[in-house]
């Protein structure tokens, strides 16, 4: 990869991702512990896939939760109040599951959810929304204890190019159907021995702007450089991947532009995009 930079697009094959190395995590040791304070009454409604739950309180208190919203196969229904991790602010444990809890508003909740049933493969396991007594919204991801986050990977650096392969190809899948991750960084990459998964669907939002869609991507790939988990060798083959998986995005651009390229002037401009970036 640290060979000739001026690779063209359809040269690149694309490569099937190597299995991950295996994970010694644990399963978590942590209790549920239950809550003597329950509501006085719940209303209970279906809405398609989805169950919603509305809770009401005698004496209504920060963590208790005034509406949960989940999708069919999570028992939530009881899930009352948010008791969140003493390790992270954002994780919850509920019945010995580990679930991620992120800050966001209900109608970007609503609209994940809408969303997440038609693309949910190689997605964070999204499983509904919570909202609390003082109006706090938070969309609820069910984490597995095997994955960890490339933001802190220790793995070999050509792991770790692999792992960002399979990002950009789940990207690209994205992006055929004008949908980006906003502010995409390494922190919401997640992998395992078996796969890697895009976290933190908060930014999730529909686009059919190809400049849009591309500024997302030179975002992410800044962001993997500035924190060194690729060099400067890397991005036009990176590039060239991503363009190969999605190359009428490319057309797409070069049309919106009214710009004349060939694919290597194409992959420097993004190139000298992303280096600048940092």
């Amino acid at each position: 990869m640290a060979g000739s930079k001026k690779l063209k697009i359809n040269e690149v094959s694309k490569r099937s991702v190597k299995t991950l190395s295996k994970s010694n995590s644990k399963p978590s040791s942590k209790p549920y512990v239950e809550t003597s304070v329950f509501p006085l009454s719940k209303k209970v409604n279906k809405d398609g896939n989805l169950t919603l739950v509305e809770n009401i309180w005698a004496d209504k208190k920060e963590n208790q939760i005034k509406t949960i919203v989940y999708i069919d196969g999570y028992d939530l229904e009881n899930l009352d109040v948010l008791l969140f991790s003493k390790n992270s602010l954002n994780e919850i444990n509920y019945r010995g599951f580990a679930y991620r809890a992120y800050k966001t508003t209900s109608e970007i909740a609503t609209a994940v959810l809408k969303v997440y049933s038609k693309i949910k493969r190689d997605l964070e396991e999204i499983v509904g929304y919570a909202i609390d007594c003082i109006g706090r919204t938070y969309l609820l991801a069910k984490k597995n204890l095997s994955e960890k986050s490339l933001e802190l990977c220790t793995e070999s650096y050509q792991k770790k190019v692999l792992i960002v392969e399979k990002s950009l190809e789940i990207l690209a899948s994205l992006n055929k159907k004008n949908l980006l991750l906003m502010d995409m960084a390494p922190k919401n990459i997640f992998y395992s021995s078996e796969k890697v998964l895009l976290s933190d669907l908060r930014g999730l939002r529909m686009s059919v702007r190809p400049r849009t869609i591309l500024d997302s991507l030179v975002f992410y790939l800044s962001s993997l450089l500035k924190r060194g988990i690729i060099t400067k060798e890397d991005i036009s083959y990176l590039l060239a991947y991503y363009f190969g998986a999605n190359y009428s995005l490319i057309e797409q651009f070069l049309k919106s532009e009214d710009i004349k390229l060939d694919d290597c002037q194409i992959l420097e401009m993004f190139e000298q995009q992303i280096i600048s970036a940092q």
